[in-house]
């Protein structure tokens, strides 16, 4: 496991042999209002936010939505655009995206404490994230979405999420929220902090 700066006097005892891990992006709730929180961003990066929000708001026939319930017959789409999502962005042969059984997206879907958003058009399912529960510190999970190279008119439909993600952390009160690791260039342009991590090796007691 990797593990955090104020963690490592823990694990390393005796000989053990240390390397930085992939950082961890962490946003902290200080806004109050997520007006607050784009005025905090870049120019350019509050500009296109406040765009992708207005333009995909502005869709007709689509439906967005948070804290949506699927169905049984909605899981096969859910599952099928994450594993799409996650092909389309590897992007080395020999670091492939872990695959993540049905089963195990199915039991994530279904937990208590999952808050789902979904985007919907006529034609289907469009993307779908989940946010998996914790009353004050929640952590992104999977997304997936159509390749938005070949649905134009979903570009950017990534920012949107993590958008209305974060408007929906500063509205429910929750202290903050982890995003996970990978494309931490783009998070931190949305506000979030790189939060270092190692990876420890040592011999078992």
């Amino acid at each position: 496991r990797n593990v955090y700066a104020d963690m490592l006097p823990v694990v390393m005892r005796g000989v053990s042999v240390v390397r930085a891990s992939a950082e961890v992006t962490v946003l902290r709730n200080t806004f109050d209002s997520f007006d607050a929180y784009l005025d905090s961003l870049g120019r350019s990066r509050r500009a296109a936010l406040r765009r992708l929000l207005r333009q995909f708001d502005a869709k007709p026939d689509v439906s967005i939505e948070i804290g949506w319930q699927p169905t049984e017959a909605d899981l096969p789409d859910m599952i099928r655009l994450a594993d799409e999502t996650a092909r389309r962005n590897e992007h080395s042969r020999w670091m492939r995206a872990p695959r993540i059984s049905p089963v195990v997206r199915r039991a994530l879907i279904g937990a208590p404490n999952t808050t789902l958003l979904r985007y919907l058009d006529p034609a289907g399912l469009v993307a779908w994230g989940a946010t998996y529960g914790h009353r004050t510190m929640p952590l992104a999970g999977t997304w997936g979405s159509r390749d938005p190279k070949a649905a134009r008119d979903w570009s950017g439909i990534w920012f949107d999420q993590i958008a209305r993600t974060v408007r929906w952390i500063i509205e429910t009160g929750r202290y903050g929220l982890i995003e996970g690791k990978g494309m931490t260039d783009l998070k931190v342009d949305c506000g979030f902090t790189a939060v270092p991590q190692w990876s420890v090796l040592r011999r078992s007691p």
